[in-house]
């Protein structure tokens, strides 16, 4: 085909037939209507785990916070080897106190959990950013710390 003739074939609208036409609009439509249901699928937390992992007989498997809840009076927990599930429509800062001296400062806000300060070298839980929706977690490898969002159910014990 010469370059003129290419002209011609596309000045006539004949590029698309009327089952190209459907077939992209009902692609498009579908594409559209899985993009709807992953996010309507995404659930928010309403509560997160804080959780130490670790063998029992390790020194560092008793983990201290201290919840510090906005407008309320400040609690120490003591963790045992365990987790402990904390309200997330609370806004509140939770400072972690570990055996050698160092703090993780952890913060509920606006129904997210973000780490605002780490003594760990990288700080890539830092860096992870906030989590709002369940499933979602923040993991500190070198302090063996997990920070779950969890949804409507799964809950043990809630401060507040």
């Amino acid at each position: 085909m010469t370059n003129a003739e290419k002209i011609n074939f596309i000045k006539k609208g004949k590029l698309l037939s009327p089952f190209d036409i459907v077939a992209i609009v009902t692609a498009v439509i579908l594409a559209l209507s899985f993009i709807g249901f992953s996010y309507a699928v995404r659930e928010r937390g309403n509560y997160i785990t804080i959780r130490l992992v670790g063998t029992v007989t390790d020194c560092a498997s008793v983990l201290k916070l201290e919840y510090s809840p906005d407008n309320g009076n400040p609690k120490m927990i003591e963790i045992y080897g365990g987790s402990h599930t904390l309200p997330l429509n609370k806004n509140a800062t939770i400072t972690v106190f570990f055996p050698e001296s160092k703090i993780k400062t952890i913060r509920i806000e606006y129904d997210a959990v973000k780490i605002l300060y780490t003594h760990c070298l990288n700080q890539i839980c830092r860096h992870a950013g906030a989590v709002r929706y369940a499933g979602q977690s923040i993991k500190c490898i070198p302090k063996r710390l997990i920070i779950t969002v969890i949804g409507h159910d799964a809950f043990d014990g809630v401060l507040g």
